[in-house]
């Protein structure tokens, strides 16, 4: 298991083929999907609500542009 850019909270590994991506246990990740398949299927969360990949563009687009990540739904 990973921890991403060294914060405990953020977890990749590797399941069955499968890579995952996590914040606080729940499927996660800004740069991309946070589930790649190994077939290739993907899937985009943001704190543990799926996404399209256009809704998560969009998502991660607009929290860009406010300079702000309380912009972005937490399903906390």
């Amino acid at each position: 298991m990973v921890h991403k850019n060294g914060n405990k909270d953020f977890k990749s590994f590797k399941s069955n083929g499968t890579q995952y991506h996590t914040y606080d246990n729940k499927f996660h990740n800004w740069d991309g999907p946070a589930i790649i398949k190994e077939n290739g299927d993907k899937q985009w969360f943001i704190y543990g609500i799926e996404y399209t990949k256009q809704e998560f563009q969009n998502q991660v687009g607009e929290m860009k542009r406010r300079n702000d990540a309380t912009s972005i739904p937490k399903n906390i």
